[in-house]
């Protein structure tokens, strides 16, 4: 992670320049905050910033795994796999995975 960046309260950057370079440097490497310790902490709408961005260089399959993983986070009751979830568990991650 880089300095001056937290998780925790998302795009806070003390100013437009910093806010764009933050965002750039997140959309160059993605994978710094999916791999992050406290990926699942990151603000949805933070979560969905990032997502939209047409410059992330991560492969789709990549962004979605890790989308559900947050789902997965916030409904821990469901299991990792999804080939395994019911009709009713994906309306589960659909109503906490709101974009």
């Amino acid at each position: 992670m880089e300095p001056g960046f937290s998780l925790w309260g998302g795009f806070r950057p003390w100013n437009l320049k910093d806010y764009l370079i933050c965002t750039d440097l997140m959309a160059k490497s993605p994978e710094n905050i999916f791999k992050s310790f406290d990926f699942t902490s990151l603000p949805e709408k933070s979560l969905v910033s990032l997502i939209k961005r047409y410059d992330l260089q991560m492969k789709e399959i990549k962004i979605w795994e890790h989308v559900l993983k947050m789902g997965n986070y916030k409904n821990p009751i469901l299991l990792l796999d999804p080939t395994t979830w019911s009709d009713d568990d994906f309306k589960i991650i659909e109503c906490n995975i709101v974009f």
